[in-house]
């Protein structure tokens, strides 16, 4: 173990009181105190030098506040970088808005409090940041007396390819075994394109294995970790950041060994965007599963025995999986004279015998204390549920969609002894910071061009775009053709997003129905296949739609019922559901129903917030994101509902024209008649539209089509009264002329541009 390791030891070791570390995750961090400056005694006058530049920090009273001076140097650094990066991307920002934010974020006295930034989508949240580094970094190689105090940064992105590339600006020109920043991370596509890994076998994280690789001793990645301890600055991932959280091993980015070998706080803690502010296990056969099979890894990983992970895995499964399985059979009613699942509730193993308890004490400290390489991240998770299973502690339980038990601790923003800031655009409308204490907001918002938005929202019920309703056969070529017909009434780049599931389809459907100039307009995605529509869940971050001025969105971005109400519990606090439930008459608790548990007020609630902010999010991948865009913007919703489409509504910038289409197109009912059966065959009409798919165009009486399908006089007359019938006949350019028997059907073509 090496120096700095023995440092970040003592970080972990020391004895200081575990109230400075309310957010480890159910592990108590503890963090060296720093002794006073010498010769600065509390309650005394800072001299001009102490003013100008401030003391370093003490762990158990936090950072000494900038001077008036410091925040004036450092805001015109970070806003010199501010204006070349515009300038160089072409961007028009507000930059007073964020000088504004520079400001706020530098005069803030403690760090007790968090600060939350609600800047919208596309008004420069990531120059910010990254202009923020540079000059910081220009700050810790120009005046090192001032970068002693600073400490340092640490950054939580979304996605590690983010990481690198901050990483790649600030570190160039720096040495490599001296960089200004350090991206953690494991092997990843990025850090392979990077040349972070030396091994040419190794292509993928599961082909890692650093106790076997030649190449370990001079492995970037290992070295990563080793670095961060002295780096100024040092990135991660959320992921990353949830799992050290979670694991009791937060204080290794949290702090910076200074030059007289001793940790200290870092100064500023960097959220780019919301995270799972509430630390939430959730215990299923999954995780159960998965536990089992990570222990069987380990024999490759780290070289253990078979017999080792033998004994670990019947521990698994006697001390955890057996009594999980227990409580699973345990929750149930008897309701006429059957026994039904309870489907949501709470639950809690305070009545198990001691001896229970005690052998899965023993085999949950083996693991965690003596016996730690065992210690895989979902026997960690198992391990945190189960704790407070045994303690008594109400857990939620669910059975919507397969038994999970889940522990669920209150929200927390602020780390140890560093300043949070967390940018989140859609902050003021998501209710995961309804029940937080000690932030600040930054109110004001940036300033930006108006433009002018029509809202369109289609309301008949065979317009949903639910995950299920998209199920549907007819649904996909209903909603192209829809989606074909309003494309050719619009000009610019069309950004239309569906689930990823009918990604492909549709986005091959509709290439079919429309023209290849208008389809030019319609901006996709790579998948790991081709190219595909935009899709729920795979726009996180991007900006290649951002000068789309046409916004058609076939999905709603929804969490599944149980995600649902274990974040409603994580927002409001168990007491929210835990007592509506409790009141709940057997009957509502055993059904299958949703619509019992939507019917919640908290979990409604919360659910309209959620979707509302969901929506905001994808709507602003278009040309909204642009603070310069003046024009217009075209929104299509199906069916949205009216609490979501209420909050929304007023969260759109500009001049919004809402306006509502409450009938069914009609091609619509065309669309659902091709796909149904009659006694197991096609319908009448649907064998009518294969005829005039086959047909040579010479004229045809009408009694000669009647024979071909083998329809009666009667059936044939009610269908052609119907509009489908009419419908189909405008699809094929198909004229009737003449009446009764002398009836033809002509062919005609369509009328040239």
């Amino acid at each position: 173990m090496d120096k700095n390791q023995n440092k970040l030891a003592e970080v972990k070791d020391a004895n200081i009181p575990a109230k400075n570390w309310e957010a480890s995750g159910g592990y108590v961090l503890r963090a060296l105190q720093s002794p006073p400056v010498e010769g600065v005694r509390e309650n005394t006058v800072p001299t001009v030098p102490e003013r100008l530049c401030p003391t370093l920090p003490n762990p158990n009273r936090g950072f000494q506040a900038l001077s008036d001076y410091l925040i004036q140097k450092i805001t015109k650094r970070i806003m010199k970088h501010m204006s070349r990066l515009c300038r160089e991307r072409g961007a028009e920002l507000d930059l007073d808005y964020w000088e504004y934010c520079t400001r706020k974020i530098l005069g803030q006295h403690s760090t007790k409090e968090a600060i939350i930034i609600p800047a919208p989508a596309g008004s420069g949240k990531s120059t910010w940041i990254e202009a923020f580094n540079q000059a910081m970094v220009e700050l810790f190689c120009d005046e090192p007396d001032l970068s002693d105090n600073l400490i340092g940064i640490t950054v939580v992105l979304q996605k590690v390819e983010d990481l690198n590339r901050l990483a790649e600006v600030l570190n160039e020109g720096t040495e490599e075994d001296r960089p200004n920043m350090v991206a953690l991370q494991a092997l990843t596509e990025s850090g392979k394109r990077m040349g972070f890994c030396m091994n040419q076998d190794v292509k993928s994280f599961e082909d890692c294995n650093p106790s076997t690789c030649s190449f370990s001793n001079r492995c970037r990645i290992l070295k990563f970790r080793e670095q961060a301890l002295t780096a100024p600055i040092v990135g991660l991932t959320q992921e990353r950041f949830l799992m050290l959280r979670d694991s009791g091993y937060l204080s290794s980015v949290l702090y910076r060994i200074g030059k007289d070998g001793r940790p200290y706080p870092r100064r500023y803690l960097i959220f780019d965007e919301k995270f799972q502010m509430a630390p939430t296990q959730v215990l299923d056969k999954n995780v159960i599963d998965e536990a089992s099979k990570e222990l069987t890894r380990l024999i490759e990983k780290k070289g253990v025995s078979d017999q080792q992970v033998r004994y670990y895995q019947q521990q698994l499964d006697y001390q955890i999986n057996r009594p999980y399985q227990h409580l699973r059979s345990k929750l149930r009613l008897e309701m006429n004279y059957r026994m039904e699942d309870i489907q949501v509730g709470y639950c809690d193993m305070k009545d198990v015998e001691s001896m229970e308890r005690i052998k899965y004490e023993a085999f949950r400290d083996s693991v965690l204390e003596r016996n730690k390489k065992f210690a895989t991240k979902n026997l960690r998770i198992a391990f945190a549920v189960m704790d407070e299973l045994y303690a008594g502690k109400p857990c939620l339980f669910s059975k919507v969609n397969g038994f999970a038990i889940a522990s669920i601790q209150p929200p927390v923003v602020q780390y140890g002894q560093c300043q949070s800031l967390i940018f989140d655009a859609t902050a003021e409308v998501d209710q995961d910071y309804a029940m937080l204490d000690h932030v600040q907001w930054l109110k004001q918002m940036p300033k930006r061009k108006a433009c002018n938005i029509n809202l369109n929202i289609y309301t008949h019920r065979n317009l949903s775009v639910s995950k299920s309703a998209m199920n549907a056969p007819w649904k996909i070529p209903m909603l192209s053709q829809l989606a074909a017909d309003l494309i050719s009434g619009t000009k610019g780049d069309v950004f239309l997003c569906t689930y990823q599931k009918q990604a492909e389809t549709m986005k091959d459907t509709l290439q079919g129905q429309m023209s290849l100039d208008d389809f030019k307009r319609v901006l996709l995605m790579e998948s790991k296949r081709r190219s595909v529509l935009p899709h729920l869940g795979g726009t996180n971050g991007s900006n290649l739609f951002h000068n789309a001025e046409t916004v058609i969105m076939l999905g709603f971005p929804r969490l599944n019922p149980r995600d649902y109400l274990i974040h409603t519990a994580a927002a409001y606090g168990s007491d929210c559901l835990y007592d509506v439930l409790e009141k709940l008459p057997p009957e509502r608790l055993v059904s299958k129903d949703l619509s019992v548990l939507y019917s919640i007020p908290a979990v409604q609630t919360y659910i309209a917030h959620h979707l509302a902010a969901r929506l905001e999010q994808e709507i602003f991948r278009c040309a909204l994101r642009n603070p310069g865009f003046d024009g217009t913007i075209s929104i299509y919703l199906f069916c949205p509902p009216l609490d979501v489409l209420e909050l929304l509504s007023q969260r759109l910038p500009g001049n919004v024209i809402l306006t509502y289409h409450n009938d069914l197109p009609g091609h619509a009912e065309l669309c659902k008649s091709r796909t149904r059966q009659y006694e197991g065959g096609p319908t009448l009409l649907a064998r009518l539209e294969l005829f005039f798919q086959k047909w040579d165009g010479q004229p045809v009486r009408s009694t000669e089509i009647r024979e071909h399908l083998g329809a009666s006089l009667d059936t044939w007359k009610d269908l052609t009264k119907d509009k489908r019938f009419i419908l189909l006949l405008q699809e094929y350019h198909i004229e009737r002329h003449g009446r009764g028997r002398n009836c033809t059907y002509v062919l005609v073509q369509p009328e040239c541009a």
